[in-house]
């Protein structure tokens, strides 16, 4: 959003102007759920930030307001996905083998929180098993969804997450930030592995 202002200077014939433009940070949402009042009441406390503190500042126009959507399908969370070897060399992240299950998002977000001490055994799904009760996960369907996550971040107050893709090219895309980084005691960094039209959840 770009908005013009305008303001008084000491005599009353000169008017001064001047020009900000607003950001608000991409999100995830279900199309059913997008909510335009909480938008325009997130660019109208920035505008209230500008103009405020006593500066004059008075809207004269908004210039223009642009809004961008697109759709994505999203892809099937669950299946177990090896690490790719120039990874797994590294000892980089813990990719829990949860062959039989579809709780890889949980068994993620158990090892980067380090409940399981013993380094060469982070891999093995039953050590997690008994920690499970640590994150609250009602209402949320497994495998959980990317849109999920902040869900689970509004039920679990002491964790956040942020959620990183590997590219073909080898490239670490962040495709989830979370708002409540530096703020919560456990920030855990999942890394998605994805194999056609699958990915698996993997901690950094």
């Amino acid at each position: 959003m770009e908005v013009e202002f305008y303001r008084t200077g000491p005599e009353e014939t000169d008017i001064q102007f001047t020009r900000a433009r607003f950001y608000i940070p991409p999100m995830t949402t279900d199309v059913d759920k997008l909510n335009l009042p909480d938008i325009i009441a997130q660019f109208a406390n920035k505008i209230e930030g500008f103009s405020g503190q006593n500066s004059g500042w008075i809207i004269s126009q908004i210039k223009y307001l642009r809004l961008c959507w697109g759709c994505y399908r999203p892809l099937m969370a669950g299946t177990f996905i090896p690490t790719p070897k120039w990874i797994a060399e590294k000892r980089a992240i813990v990719n829990v083998q949860s062959t039989h299950d579809s709780i890889c998002f949980q068994y993620s977000i158990l090892a980067g929180m380090n409940v399981i001490k013993c380094g060469n055994k982070k891999y093995r799904p039953a050590l997690y098993k008994p920690y499970l009760h640590l994150l609250n996960m009602d209402g949320i369907q497994n495998p959980v969804a990317l849109s999920a996550i902040n869900q689970f971040e509004k039920q679990n107050s002491k964790i956040s997450v942020n959620v990183l893709y590997l590219e073909h090219e080898r490239q670490f895309v962040p495709i989830r930030t979370s708002k409540f980084c530096n703020q919560r005691k456990r920030h855990v960094i999942l890394l998605v592995l994805t194999d056609r039209d699958q990915f698996h959840y993997t901690s950094v």
